[in-house]
């Protein structure tokens, strides 16, 4: 049997965080999940793949989902899923989760810019003709703030202590 709990608590682990993922972001947080300045809370999730690998798909999955239900559909969940596919894979990567939470910020500032910019303007919620700079810096400055000043100290200072929660995930020796 596999140390952390076998292939069925993998996949058990894998669906609830995607389904987190969707929740947070659809349900209870959509006022601030889908605008320029987003501030995203279930994007904290992403440095779970910091501790364990496994989340890159439920996380990636649970974007697209999410997306697919938000108010730019299709477009959202093509582009907002890339970003968090390639997001989460240099996550998993980094050395610390101080530098796991930049990949967020960086790869959404750029996907989510452009996406807001040439792909949605005009749509409600996205900021009508700005330059693609602004869109890129409102969404990075959402990220920042979500993921690197609220995800990463929680994660490197409260939760990474706690072996319980870490068990719970599955988590690996960064």
């Amino acid at each position: 049997m596999e140390k952390n709990g076998g292939s069925a608590a993998r996949v058990t682990r894998t669906a609830l965080v995607a389904a987190a993922y969707v929740t947070v972001t659809v349900v209870l947080t959509p006022f601030l999940s889908f605008n320029a300045l987003q501030l995203r809370v279930s994007e904290i999730l992403v440095l779970l793949c910091f501790y364990n690998k496994d989340y890159r798909v439920a996380l990636t999955a649970g974007c697209v989902l999410a997306n697919a239900f938000g108010p730019f559909g299709a477009i959202d969940a093509v582009v907002g899923g890339a970003a968090t596919g390639l997001s989460v894979a240099l996550t998993a990567r980094a050395g610390n989760v101080w530098l796991a939470s930049l990949p967020p910020v960086v790869f959404n500032s750029l996907f989510v810019g452009f996406e807001l910019t040439y792909l949605l303007n005009g749509f409600e919620g996205a900021a009508p003709n700005a330059p693609f700079y602004v869109n890129a810096l409102f969404v990075a400055a959402g990220e920042l703030i979500v993921v690197t000043l609220v995800g990463a100290p929680l994660f490197g200072f409260v939760l990474s202590k706690n072996r319980v929660f870490m068990r719970i995930i599955g988590a690996k020796t960064p």
